[in-house]
């Protein structure tokens, strides 16, 4: 009997410790400091005596236990709506490690994008209703895409003309000027954008300062690229 009654004792006080640190949580966060320190004692008691009392009635566990997941549940959904904008910021922080290239719209008028393995910015837009990954060149003049690209856009390759030249690592090359009809980056739209047609294939589209000069400002800093871009105020 002894032993049973130790076993619920110890059952029904880690239970309240740990319904009381719950309740303190998601009325307060994570926030400890001397106030709550001094009230620690006297908590810690009242657990001991309600634990005490409650283990004199064997059929008092029976009850706890059964309704011990409804309450780990309803805590569970409580603090997740206490705490949903902290868990929106934690999703986007996975999201922004796991697809770099989707970026990160925390605030309308700016998106920001984490560096890849690869060393590289990569920056995933809605061209022509196409999904497109373009590679972050600040050091390309324009935007450049390949014939196959081209292709995929809607773009009648045959007939573009040759005009421009590009002198690169490889040699120099030449390439075609076209507009892209829209250019879609989160709630960003641009329309007839400049772009050249490499006339050889690319292992992925480069997105250039003509992309960059248009924005409000872009700012790089370690591994987080964040762009920037006037949003139109709606008349009233």
């Amino acid at each position: 009997m002894r032993n049973n009654f130790a076993v619920r004792f110890f059952a029904i006080f880690l239970l309240l410790t740990l319904l009381a640190l719950g309740v303190h949580i998601v009325l307060n966060g994570f926030y400890w400091d001397a106030n709550v320190q001094e009230k620690v004692p006297a908590a810690f008691f009242s657990i001991l005596i309600t634990s005490w009392a409650l283990s004199q009635a064997p059929g008092i566990f029976q009850l706890l236990k059964a309704i011990f997941p409804w309450l780990v549940v309803f805590f569970t959904i409580f603090a997740g709506y206490v705490f949903r904008h902290d868990l929106s910021g934690v999703g986007q922080r996975l999201q922004g490690a796991l697809l770099p290239h989707a970026g990160q719209e925390a605030q309308p008028g700016s998106m920001r994008f984490t560096r890849a393995n690869d060393g590289h910015f990569h920056i995933q837009a809605l061209v022509n209703q196409v999904p497109i990954t373009f590679l972050a060149d600040t050091g390309a003049t324009d935007i450049i895409i390949d014939q196959a690209t081209a292709r995929r856009l809607g773009i009648d390759v045959s007939r573009l003309r040759l005009t421009q030249t590009y002198h690169t690592a490889n040699g120099t090359v030449r390439a075609a000027p076209t507009f892209l009809q829209r250019f879609q980056l989160g709630s960003l739209e641009l329309f007839d954008l400049p772009v050249s047609v490499n006339e050889v294939p690319m292992s992925q589209p480069l997105l250039g300062m003509s992309f960059f000069n248009r924005l409000k400002r872009f700012d790089m800093q370690e591994d987080q690229l964040t762009i920037h871009w006037s949003v139109a105020i709606p008349p009233r």
